[in-house]
C-alpha cells in the first residue's frame, strides 16, 4: 500500500514524533547528505543552542567590533559596504536590528521568524567583527578565494567544465580552522564560531552563485527529468491515493507550503535556501498540531508528498544538490538537516513510484501516465 511504499522510500531512519513538534535533531542521515563529515578540529555536534536574539543584539555593541569597514574591495566587483549589511541578495538593504518579528494570530512570535531574525543578527555582528582591523588577514584570504574562483570561471567559460565545488568546501574547512586559531575568534564560543562559519558561507556563496549553480551538464538533466516526472505525476494523483490528512488537503494550507518551496529560487545561500524548506514543513506541523487525529511524522509525510508533487518548484533538483554540497554539515544534524532528508525522500518516492503504491494496476498507471504527457505536450 503507498504507506509501505512511502517508508521503504525514505532514505533514512527517522524518529516518530508528536504531532506538535520537530524533532531536536535527526538521529540517522543518509549517508550521501554527511559524506563530507565534521570539519577538522571541532567536534561532530548535532542542533546547538543559539543565544536568544536579544543577547546577540547585545553584542552588537560590545567593543568587540570595530567600526572599521570591511574592505570594499573584498570581491572584483567593487561591492559596496551597504551591500555587506544585506541579509539576503534580493532584499532591499536594511538595518537589521530594526527589522520586526512577524507574529502569528494567536499574538505569538512564530519560532521560524526568531530563528531567522537571529540569523539576520548574527550575520550582522559578523560582518561587524570583520570590519575589526585585526581581521585584515582573513579578509585577504576571502578576497583572493573569490577572486581565483573568478578567473577560474573566466577561464573555462566555452568549454565542457566548470569549477569543482569541492575548492569551496575545502576553503570553508579551512577558513573556519583559520577562525578557531586567529587572536581575534580564538576565544569565541562554539556559537560564535558556527555564526562565523555560517557568515563565511554566506557571504561567499551569495557572490559565486552563478558559477557554481546547475553548472553540471548531468545534473541539469536529472533536474529536467525530475520536473517533468512531477509534472505527469501531479495531472492524476490525488491527495487521496497519497494518504494525505484531510486538515492539509486544504487548499490554503497547500499554496502556503508550496510557496515557500517555491521560494528557494530567490536565495543565494544555501541557509536560506535550507531555511525555505523548514518552512514549508512547519506550515503542515502546524496545521498537524491542531488536529485531534494527527499522528506526527506518519501524517506529516504525506502531507509533505503532495506539496512537493504540485508545488512546481524549479531547479528542484539543482536546489537540492546544491544545498547537499555546499552547506555546512553540521546543519543536516538539525531541524533544517530533518527537513532537507524529508524533501530528498519525496523526490525520491516520485522518481521511483509504483503503482501500487497508488492504488493503481500496473495497466491503469501507464494508461493515465500517456495521457498525462500528451497533456503536459499539449501545453507546452
Amino acid at each position: 500500500n503507498s504507506v509501505s511504499q512511502i517508508e521503504r522510500t525514505r532514505s533514512v531512519n527517522i524518529s516518530v514524533i508528536r504531532k506538535d513538534q520537530f524533532p531536536k535533531e535527526s538521529q540517522t542521515l543518509n549517508s550521501e547528505v554527511v559524506e563530507k563529515g565534521s570539519l577538522s578540529n571541532k567536534k561532530e555536534h548535532g542542533s546547538r543552542r543559539a543565544r536568544s536574539v536579544f543577547e546577540v543584539q547585545g553584542l552588537l555593541s560590545n567593543s568587540f567590533c570595530e567600526s572599521t569597514l570591511f574592505p570594499s574591495d573584498l570581491v572584483e566587483d567593487d561591492t559596496s559596504s551597504s551591500d555587506l549589511n544585506t541579509y539576503s541578495p534580493d532584499v532591499e538593504t536594511e538595518e537589521i536590528n530594526s527589522q520586526p518579528l512577524d507574529v502569528n494570530t494567536n499574538g505569538r512570535v512564530d519560532q521560524d521568524e526568531i530563528d531567522s531574525h537571529l540569523r539576520r543578527v548574527q550575520y550582522k555582528l559578523f560582518l561587524d567583527t570583520m570590519r575589526n582591523s585585526a581581521c585584515g588577514d582573513l579578509v585577504v584570504s576571502i578576497r583572493m578565494f573569490l577572486k581565483s574562483i573568478g578567473r577560474e570561471s573566466d577561464r573555462l567559460k566555452g568549454s565542457k567544465e566548470y569549477v569543482d565545488y569541492q575548492r569551496v568546501v575545502d576553503f570553508f574547512n579551512e577558513m573556519e580552522n583559520a577562525f578557531m586559531e586567529h587572536p581575534v575568534w580564538r576565544h569565541a564560543s562554539e556559537d560564535e564560531l558556527d555564526a562565523a562559519r555560517e557568515g563565511i558561507e554566506r557571504y561567499t556563496m551569495v557572490r559565486i552563485d552563478k558559477i557554481v549553480f546547475a553548472v553540471d551538464e548531468e545534473e541539469k538533466k536529472l533536474d529536467e527529468a525530475l520536473r517533468l516526472r512531477l509534472q505527469y505525476l501531479s495531472v492524476f494523483v490525488t491527495a487521496e491515493q497519497l494518504g494525505v490528512p484531510k486538515p492539509c488537503q486544504n487548499e490554503l494550507v497547500q499554496e502556503l507550503a508550496k510557496e515557500e518551496l517555491r521560494r528557494m529560487n530567490q536565495y543565494a545561500a544555501p541557509v536560506d535556501k535550507m531555511h525555505c524548506i523548514v518552512r514549508a514543513c512547519s506550515i503542515i506541523f502546524n496545521v498537524l498540531g491542531l488536529s485531534k487525529d494527527a499522528s506526527g511524522a506518519d501524517d506529516f509525510f504525506p502531507a509533505f508528498l503532495f506539496v512537493v508533487l504540485n508545488a512546481n518548484v524549479r531547479n528542484l533538483w539543482c536546489n537540492i544538490e546544491y544545498i547537499r554540497k555546499f552547506r555546512n554539515p553540521s546543519d543536516f544534524l538539525s531541524k533544517a538537516g530533518y527537513c532537507f532528508v524529508n524533501l530528498k525522500s519525496a523526490v525520491s518516492f516520485f522518481q521511483n513510484v509504483e503503482p501500487g503504491a497508488l492504488s493503481m494496476t500496473k495497466d491503469d498507471f501507464e494508461n493515465e501516465m500517456d495521457l498525462a504527457i500528451a497533456q503536459v505536450s499539449s501545453q507546452n
